[in-house]
């Protein structure tokens, strides 16, 4: 561990760890897979919201004594 962080120090670090052996190549995904990811994500994060926002609207509406029904399958 090197006292200040600087970007001397910072190369120096990664070198010894270069040295020593104590790193471990990865594979780079190709475009395609990080599209595909990142639209499951989006999609994942989409369908989250919208089941919060409804949850919230239910909440909300049966304070004032309404009963909104669950819908099922509609996502």
């Amino acid at each position: 561990m090197a006292p200040n962080k600087t970007d001397v120090n910072d190369a120096d670090g990664l070198a010894h760890l270069a040295e020593v052996g104590f790193y471990r190549e990865v594979r780079v995904k190709s475009f395609d897979a990080m599209l595909v990811r990142t639209l499951v994500a989006a999609r994942r994060q989409m369908l989250k919201m919208t089941v919060q926002i409804s949850n919230q609207i239910r909440g909300l509406m049966k304070t004032f004594g309404l009963v909104v029904p669950k819908v099922r399958g509609a996502y």
